[in-house]
């Protein structure tokens, strides 16, 4: 993966991707081996199931919108501004279970192979078929 200097907009995105999963709407900013940064909307009512990230810390920063973040088995609710750290190996979910969309800027560390999985699963809608590949791609579901 080539790290480049510069800026990319939300509108532009890495290398003009834009993925749809499940309604969710992610946006690639940049990504090396070493980090993968995504803006995120979530629509009302759509959530991340239970998985866990064995090889990789996960950060959430908020930018509009209120979320619950199941960490670990325990709830935390964010809203702008609130920065939440997902340590590698701690399972977690997230839900937006409020009535208007929730943006977030998502950072994975290192990549792995978390971008190839996005990648793969935009457009999907069978969830078996996500779960299955989410495990290949050191993600699985629990």
């Amino acid at each position: 993966m080539d790290v480049s200097l510069g800026a990319v907009t939300v509108e532009e995105g890495f290398k003009a991707q834009k993925w749809d999963i499940l309604g969710q709407i992610y946006t690639p900013l940049h990504v090396t081996q070493t980090s993968f940064a995504i803006h995120a909307v979530f629509p009302a009512g759509t959530f991340v199931p239970r998985h866990i990230h064995d090889t990789q810390d996960e950060f959430f920063h908020m930018l509009e919108g209120t979320m619950v973040f199941e960490l670990d088995g325990k709830e935390i609710t964010a809203g702008p501004g609130t920065h939440l750290t997902m340590p590698m190996g701690v399972p977690h979910a997230i839900y937006n279970r409020s009535d208007r969309d929730v943006v977030a800027l998502v950072v994975v560390s290192p990549t792995r192979r978390f971008y190839e999985y996005m990648q793969r699963i935009d457009g999907m809608t069978d969830r078996d078929e996500m779960a299955r590949l989410a495990a290949l791609h050191e993600v699985p579901f629990v």
